[in-house]
């Protein structure tokens, strides 16, 4: 996909020039506290948009002024839409327990959901990716099927995973700059790979021991994915189908997601643990970066880069949304923001 050759290009370019810059600050900003509120979000600019995983409105996070607002009314549940994509300038919340696609209009604060003529009941699936053209493919969780969904129609069509299980349970996607898309296993499952072209699925590797949500790719190709649990990193390369688990000396980071920084190193979502965790593609080590009083379970889920730099981690059962602040203050992401390798899904 020649759209997705540029957006890798932009990625690699832009964080070349930022490699000297580093996180040196971290802020809190209040929030109301619910029980699995917010899963995931996608960045606009300064601001943040978390998408109601069993809330019923919006939450807006601008990291410039550290405030924050809700706006909308969706309907009472619970697992409704976990993640998010950016598509011509609005956000889509993508369907985790719901038959619907949650549209969120940042302009007009204002939020509606769209049939997508599904009958799933529970949780069907769970995050995804969507491609440059507005093409969202969705991992199974408790399905036996991916999910495409076309944000230009509404249109979805299921393609069928061939190894004939009744269910599989997948806790994050990955596109690559050649358009193909990893999903990454829960326990007991094996790493998948959709080909967009053609759709073709394959299975590979062993079935995991490990789980980990919001994987990324690195500056160098590879994925990455901080475990919530079991100890260090995940580290998939493509190219040599090689899954393994790095850094392990960290012990379990317990985190709900991973985050692309402008230095191009990665952050981790903290989720029951105290530690913020920064990876360095380049060296291969990680280090805590920020310690955190009085964790909660499940403190946040998913997160953010936003215009300015900051890092942004949401809420899920905790109070807090944490602002990762750079050292330097005049950056600026161009592309990046709308960019499939920074502003991921979960």
């Amino acid at each position: 996909m020649k759209k997705l050759e540029e957006e890798w290009a932009d990625y690699i370019r832009i964080t070349t020039e930022n490699t000297h810059v580093n996180y040196v600050g971290l802020m809190k900003v209040m929030v109301p506290r619910r029980k699995e509120s917010h899963v995931g979000g996608c960045c606009m600019g300064n601001k943040i948009i978390g998408v109601p995983n069993s809330s019923r409105g919006v939450i807006e996070i601008d990291a410039a002024s550290a405030r924050y607002k809700e706006y909308g009314k969706a309907k009472i549940g619970t697992f409704k839409w976990t993640g998010a994509c950016v598509f011509e300038g609005l956000v889509y919340g993508l369907p985790r327990k719901e038959n619907s696609i949650l549209v969120v209009d940042t302009r007009k604060e204002s939020i509606k959901e769209i049939s997508l003529n599904t009958h799933y009941c529970g949780e069907h699936h769970y995050g995804g990716v969507a491609t440059p053209d507005g093409i969202v493919y969705q991992p199974p969780r408790n399905s036996d099927h991916i999910l495409r969904i076309d944000l230009n129609t509404f249109e979805t069509r299921r393609i069928y995973i061939p190894d004939n299980k009744q269910y599989y349970r997948y806790s994050s996607s990955v596109i690559l700059p050649n358009g193909d898309i990893y999903m990454i296993p829960e326990q007991g499952h094996r790493m998948l790979v959709l080909n967009t072209d053609t759709e073709r699925v394959e299975l590979f590797g062993n079935p995991s021991d490990h789980l980990v949500f919001g994987a990324v790719v690195g500056i160098d190709g590879n994925i990455y994915g901080y475990s919530k649990e079991g100890n260090g990193i995940l580290k998939v390369n493509p190219q040599k189908r090689k899954i393994e688990f790095i850094c392990k000396k960290i012990g379990n980071p317990d985190c709900y997601g991973t985050v692309v920084g402008i230095n191009g190193r990665m952050y981790g979502v903290v989720a029951g643990g105290q530690t913020i965790w920064e990876f360095d593609v380049n060296s291969q080590k990680a280090k805590e970066l920020f310690h955190i009083d009085n964790p909660v379970y499940a403190q946040c889920a998913g997160g953010g880069l936003c215009a300015d730099g900051t890092i942004v981690l949401m809420p899920c059962f905790g109070n807090n949304v944490y602002l990762i602040k750079p050292s330097k203050s005049n950056i600026k992401l161009g592309n990046m923001l709308n960019n499939c390798f920074v502003n991921t899904s979960y």
